[in-house]
């Protein structure tokens, strides 16, 4: 099965590095912040609101869960460099050390979660039920003109039989 809509590669703000990303399950997400799994009976709307409402509830009485939410986000969501979390003089080769990662950290976690919670489509579904506009061009083709037509032995123009 091919991986790449699954990954992306992003490049570090302030390093410059490379690191490939990878879609994190929203419910295991949710579990490290201790909010129930959203149930699927829900509208996407709701859903959005309940994990919004949910973390702010838990940061505001939890001021270690920013470190477990962006550990769990990194551990996670970052394919390779493998982010390491031990003593620099540990770090396995080919691993990229927590620490040495600086204003990226942030840089990471937020394009991890921005790609693991695109609800790709989902703008594009809620514009097409919204209708027409005011000011709307209507369909992009060519109007139809009012011809005469023959229908059933009789002549119709404009939508009126004659």
């Amino acid at each position: 099965m091919e991986k790449g809509q699954y990954r992306k590669t992003v490049k570090g703000l302030y390093g410059g590095g490379d690191f490939e990303i990878r879609m994190i399950r929203p419910v295991k997400f949710m579990e490290v912040l201790g909010i129930l799994p959203v149930e699927t009976a829900q509208s996407v709307a709701e859903q959005m609101q309940k994990l919004s409402d949910g973390i702010k509830e838990k940061s505001a009485v939890d001021p270690t869960m920013n470190d477990r939410v962006t550990r769990f986000l990194l551990e996670n969501g970052v394919a390779s460099p493998k982010i390491w979390f031990g003593g620099e003089s540990t770090c396995p080769e080919g691993g990229m050390c927590f620490a040495d990662l600086g204003g990226d950290t942030e840089v990471l976690a937020r394009e991890i979660m921005n790609f693991s919670f695109d609800f790709r489509g989902l703008k594009q579904l809620a514009e097409f039920f919204r209708g027409a506009r005011p000011g709307d061009p209507g369909l992009p083709s060519q109007a139809l003109q009012g011809e005469a037509v023959e229908a059933g032995g009789s002549v119709q123009e404009n939508g009126a039989v004659v």
